[in-house]
């Protein structure tokens, strides 16, 4: 309303004030705001969608059975000649690393510093993004 009259923000204000002193009051027609009521009450609700779960349910139920599969093959498989199990068997494959050489690997200290320097930016232009929303810059 103001754009091309070049109003200032009092004098719009008051434009718009003697607008509506000019029209008057209007009143609505007598029962509407029991019309209305009547309308919200018979409408109905609609019916509570449940939300999906992020995994659906067929992946737990063959993750459970695969697990259980796998538990009980491990329990049931005989020993071989050594006399260990089965169990035994799948953790001697796994590589063991002493703690000090995987602490010392030029990649862990790599991510690790990767790692400090991220959090480091996500702190930095959270403060200074932060506090340029909070004072509305």
């Amino acid at each position: 309303m103001d754009a091309d009259r070049k109003l200032s923000e009092r004098e719009a204000e008051q434009a718009l004030k003697d607008l509506f002193r000019s029209n008057g009051v209007a009143n609505a027609p007598e029962g509407l705001e029991a019309r209305i009521m009547q309308r919200i009450m018979l409408s109905t609700k609609p019916a509570m969608i449940p939300e999906q779960g992020l995994i659906p349910t067929w992946v737990w139920v063959v993750g459970g059975l695969g697990s259980l599969g796998l538990v009980v093959y491990l329990n049931t498989v005989p020993t071989g000649s050594t006399g260990t199990g089965p169990v035994e068997h799948v953790l001697s494959l796994l590589p063991l690393h002493s703690l000090g050489a995987v602490l010392t690997s030029q990649w862990i200290l790599m991510g690790a510093t990767s790692l400090g320097l991220l959090l480091a930016l996500d702190l930095t232009l959270r403060r200074t993004w932060g506090s340029a929303v909070r004072s509305g810059k």
